[in-house]
């Protein structure tokens, strides 16, 4: 795919920049399948097409949010008990995946490896499903059939799965890291080889013919799926080109917007979690991050408010902030962007202000 049918695919299928994370190509090649191949068996549509932006500190995931947002409500409401019929069934599916994961812990690392490659797809099917129903969600607290109390059994569902995620994560980079010193390659490049690479490096036994290609994705790639077919690209231009299309003029931007996950008013200063490690956050510092997760949780409570560029009522961090009743502006998309460690902010409800 050269880079004119790449900025058309991207076009084409509205997909914009939704989620961006500290991950891998390892992981994020499970998501095309768990979201394109597998998701329509369990609820009848697909993502039709996902993207991922990556290098070796951020990956940045793109779909067309707003396919998602309709197509489950669509499936709410043709359903006559969503819970049961979709709900219930994905969790039960993850309960077992679970299990699984207590097996694969005492397997040597090869095998723990070839078994991820399995269930990875798997899991994060059940995570997606549970994630289509927070974006249709958004900042509501109830919407439509799902009231409030099917909201809350689906948050706590999608946490419980969502915390999975750094076991299996902490278990593969072990695992990797045995792995690349028989081979004599450096662990975190085998973390930018496809789950189908990686399959076929473990069959040959060596990952020597994919050195150069690995390097070249640890600083920057493009995975594009659309259907079934992966396209991976590492040319530079390309990857310039797709970013330049949701390219934001930050340089003058004085106010910010988001929505409201627990309303208040505060001044700070900045603690940027992006471009500094969120363990060394200053006390009653305003902590901006693209989003949070459950080991942040300490880190987060030095912090006097909190601002996220992802998020929504079921997100972590607007859970956090209810629970702590810190002021918190979620879905605010360009928050760690223009805002820098050391910048002075005064946050009012849905609105942060840089103070000159």
């Amino acid at each position: 795919m050269n880079k004119q049918q790449v900025i058309e695919t991207f076009k084409r299928y509205g997909l914009k920049p939704k989620v961006s994370r500290p991950l891998n190509l390892f992981m994020m090649s499970a998501v095309p399948v768990a979201y394109i191949e597998l998701m329509p068996g369990k609820v009848n549509f697909s993502y039709e097409a996902v993207a991922t932006i990556g290098n070796k500190n951020n990956e940045t995931v793109y779909f067309n949010e707003e396919h998602i947002i309709s197509k489950t409500e669509e499936l709410i409401d043709s359903s006559q008990n969503i819970v049961e019929e979709i709900i219930n069934p994905a969790f039960s599916d993850f309960l077992k995946i679970q299990e699984e994961i207590k097996v694969i812990k005492t397997l040597g690392p090869k095998e723990i490896i070839k078994r991820i490659i399995q269930i990875y797809p798997h899991y994060f099917l059940r995570l997606g499903i549970m994630n289509n129903f927070m974006r249709y969600l958004g900042d509501n607290e109830s919407k439509g059939k799902l009231t409030k109390d099917i909201v809350n059994e689906i948050a706590k569902k999608r946490d419980t799965i969502a915390k999975e995620y750094e076991k299996i994560e902490d278990m593969s980079s072990e695992a990797f890291d045995v792995i690349g010193f028989e081979w004599m390659i450096n662990s975190e490049l085998l973390k930018y080889a496809t789950l189908n690479e990686m399959n076929k490096c473990l069959e040959q036994n060596s990952a020597d013919h994919l050195i150069k290609e690995l390097e070249q994705r640890m600083k920057s790639y493009l995975l594009l799926s659309v259907g079934k077919e992966d396209h991976l690209i590492i040319d530079k231009e390309t990857i310039e080109n797709v970013q330049d299309l949701e390219k934001v003029n930050i340089e003058n931007t004085k106010e910010i917007k988001g929505n409201i996950a627990f309303s208040g008013e505060v001044d700070g200063i900045v603690y940027n979690a992006v471009t500094h490690p969120v363990e060394k956050i200053p006390e009653n510092a305003i902590l901006v991050t693209t989003m949070t997760f459950a080991h942040d949780s300490n880190h987060i409570s030095k912090a006097a408010a909190l601002i996220t560029d992802e998020g929504n009522y079921l997100s972590h961090a607007a859970i956090i902030a209810r629970e702590l009743k810190m002021p918190c502006v979620i879905s605010t998309k360009y928050s760690t962007k223009i805002l820098k460690t050391g910048d002075k902010v005064k946050i009012k409800d849905n609105v942060i202000e840089k103070v000159s």
